[in-house]
């Protein structure tokens, strides 16, 4: 058999596979009102084989020719995925669209139809179909999809137009003390998006006031501090007088570390971990800011009692990567040993690190402390032997070394180091290679 009937077999083949699994779908689908009749698989075989040959075209047409005279979800969906493939966003949206008429009780094409829109940036379309996922979702799902808004609507160009298209969607909810606080945050994160801090701040103010101890308005008011919200910080506190949630007396704590308020963030980081110690974030920013503050012993309990929070896994026995704050406890918990003068301790803590993204950051720490033992050689050995997992990170360890021989006033050798790398990657800018 020649190479083409080949491969035009095994694409019929292929594609009647294809077509099987769609005729299937299509008996089950409600409502059914589709034979696959002989004209009607051969438009979904066609369609098919032209998708696999590339013509994306004719073969969107051809499948979402066949949804409609089938009636079928599953075919519908796969018209969507041919337009996708192609990168037409009128046609998803055409192919969504025609789904959501033709079973307009269906959240997945609705919701479908929803994504296209935004992608598009077709802001003033997307209120029908908000409103029909907030109308079938239950009360708890209506929270978080309400929640999701801001996210949604955050690369929109026109962050009037998303306020107001928004505003009119949640009207129904801003006055029920479920979730009108929800509401209410949601319209806040919006016009601060467009930059009405105070039409944020007064969003801020209503959700609080259906429900003092709702923390969606809270966090918006967290958002808020600052001159141009002199009363965002007051409404906070007055929250945080009461029983607060964990995670927004976090989001506090958080805030004042990058405002540079450490003594502030610390007092909210003890009583969150005095009313909340099993909560592990907390435990991990108190240790740093102890650490910040030259505490030591107490610093060092603290990360302790973080990691003592996360009990060993069945992750760990195969080799899975540890969480991101795993690997910061014991990158700290090290630097508190090696501040303390306990060498072989601060290396026995690296050796517990299992994370290839930050190999290269932990053998630095690492050989910073063999350097300080004397093991110069073992200390370069080891930079050397971090595994590449892309391109840049040979450089980023000739750069490791080159810092290593640069900060033990070794001149001679960095130079020679950074002399072979240039002659190993001659087309590599000598920028990308740092120099005292």
């Amino acid at each position: 058999m020649s190479r083409i009937p080949r491969i035009l077999c095994l694409t019929l083949l292929s594609a009647c596979m294809g077509v099987s699994a769609l005729a299937a779908s299509s008996k089950s689908d409600k409502p059914d009102n589709s034979n696959l009749d002989g004209r009607l698989f051969y438009e979904i075989l066609v369609g098919e084989i032209l998708a696999r040959t590339g013509d994306k075209g004719p073969a969107y047409a051809n499948l979402l020719d066949a949804a409609r005279r089938s009636n079928s979800q599953q075919l519908y969906e796969r018209a969507v995925e041919i337009a996708y493939s192609a990168r037409s966003g009128e046609w998803a949206l055409e192919a969504a669209q025609s789904w959501s008429q033709a079973f307009p009780s269906s959240r997945e094409a609705n919701r479908l139809q929803l994504q296209i829109l935004l992608g598009l940036n077709r802001v003033a379309e997307t209120q029908e179909p908000l409103k029909r996922e907030l109308a079938a979702s239950s009360p708890t799902e209506r929270v978080a999809t309400i929640q999701l808004l801001p996210r949604y609507f955050a690369n929109a160009t026109d962050k009037k137009l998303a306020v107001s298209v928004v505003e009119k969607v949640l009207a129904p909810e801003i006055t029920n003390r479920t979730t009108g606080p929800t509401a209410w945050a949601a319209i806040g994160a919006l016009r601060l998006q467009a930059d009405d801090l105070n039409g944020a701040m007064e969003a801020a103010r209503r959700g609080a006031a259906l429900d003092p101890q709702a923390d969606s308005p809270v966090l918006l008011a967290i958002a808020l501090i600052g001159p141009k919200a002199p009363t965002a910080e007051t409404m906070v506190e007055r929250y945080l007088a009461g029983k607060p949630n964990v995670d927004v007396r976090m989001a506090y704590g958080r805030y004042l570390v990058n405002a540079q308020r450490y003594p502030d963030a610390y007092t909210q980081m003890r009583l969150l971990t005095e009313e909340h110690p099993q909560f592990p974030e907390a435990w991990l920013l108190r240790g740093s800011l102890e650490l910040q503050d030259s505490k030591l012993a107490q610093a060092e309990s603290s990360f302790k009692t973080y990691v003592g929070l996360y009990p060993p896994s069945a992750d760990d026995a195969t080799g899975a990567d540890m969480n991101r704050g795993m690997v910061q406890a014991y990158l700290l918990l090290s630097q508190v040993a090696e501040l303390s003068q306990r060498l072989d301790e601060a290396l026995v803590y690296l050796d517990k690190i299992n994370s290839p993204t930050d190999a290269l950051r932990v053998e630095r720490r690492r050989a910073s402390i063999l350097v300080r033992q004397g093991h110069l050689e073992q200390a370069r050995a080891g930079i050397r032997n971090v595994p590449e997992l892309q391109a840049s990170d040979a450089l980023a360890k000739v750069n490791a070394e080159v810092a290593l021989l640069r900060d033990n006033r070794l001149y001679a050798e960095a130079y020679q180091v950074l002399q072979a790398a240039r002659a190993r990657y001659p087309m590599t800018s000598t920028s990308c290679m740092t120099w005292p």
